[in-house]
């Protein structure tokens, strides 16, 4: 897990990913996929979030496509943000995400029309940027920190 955020009910939220091998023909590729998990006050899982207490999502953007989660908040209205990163197709780079999800455990569509927005810095995908703090100030903006490294001017020798 990476963070977890304490409901105002008791419950308990934890955003983190799961880890999973994708094969090649000579090796293995490990891929990420965003895990949130919801615990009820006495530390079982709450059946009423995604039906089976945790959601899991895979990235649609292909075999090799990996998400994870690096901060949870929540809004005044039940609505859970969850702030991380994604790659984005170019091996070793990697874009920031923010993912809504209904108090259900249910990606909200209304959001963005996707239920996510991703940030990739204007770097031609050659860059580094994820996300690590998400808070929801009082007057329900979600505020999100992060890094950003651009690797589109820089070059190797061999």
């Amino acid at each position: 897990w990476q963070s977890l955020f304490l409901e105002p009910s008791g419950k308990i939220i934890i955003a983190g990913y799961r880890i999973r091998g994708v094969g090649h023909d000579d090796f293995i590729e490990y891929v990420y996929s965003l895990v949130l998990w919801r615990f009820n006050d006495d530390g079982t899982l709450d059946t009423t979030f995604n039906g089976m207490g945790y959601v899991v999502y895979d990235d649609p953007r292909g075999k090799y496509a990996s998400a994870w989660g690096n901060d949870v908040a929540m809004d005044p209205s039940g609505s859970i943000f969850v702030l991380g990163g994604c790659n984005n197709g170019i091996f070793g780079y990697t874009d920031m995400e923010i993912w809504k999800y209904t108090p259900e455990g249910v990606l909200d569509t209304t959001f963005n029309g996707v239920g996510y927005i991703t940030y990739n810095h204007d770097a031609e995908g050659k860059g580094r940027d994820d996300g690590f703090s998400v808070v929801v100030d009082v007057f329900g903006r979600v505020l999100v920190a992060g890094r950003r490294q651009n690797y589109s001017d820089l070059s190797w020798n061999s």
